[in-house]
């Protein structure tokens, strides 16, 4: 299925990227389950990732969906369900949300930078 072999790469790509050596942060970016990162955390494989989900209301999706990437038939149920439901994830992970509803990347990108200073200072601070 579809899923598993999200699953699969997710696990892969996450194990490729705890092997960098003298890495200091990595980015992981995809459209993907964070429950996929929760497996490899609980399996001990991986510490120091933050989860970040970029969030678009229903209204602004369907706008780009439709108008900007001609995909109208993902301006759907399921859709919706399933950007609320990485946002519900995210979140019990800890994660950090970041709304991109406004169309501002500017916006989107400084917010993004600011909470991986963040995390960065927190891991290499202690």
């Amino acid at each position: 299925s579809g899923e598993k072999w999200q699953q699969i790469m997710v696990h892969q790509w996450i194990e490729k990227l705890c092997g960098v050596k003298g890495k200091k942060l990595i980015l992981l970016e995809g459209s993907f389950s964070p429950e996929f990162i929760e497996e490899v955390w609980e399996e001990g494989k991986a510490e120091g990732f933050l989860v970040i989900c970029l969030h678009t209301t229903r209204i602004a999706r369907e706008k780009r969906l439709v108008g900007l990437r001609f995909q109208p038939e993902l301006a759907n149920v399921e859709m919706e369900n399933w950007a609320n439901y990485l946002q519900k994830k995210t979140l019990e992970l800890n994660g950090e949300i970041i709304d991109n509803s406004g169309n501002n990347i500017s916006h989107t990108l400084e917010k993004l930078i600011r909470i991986i200073l963040v995390k960065s200072q927190r891991i290499y601070n202690g």
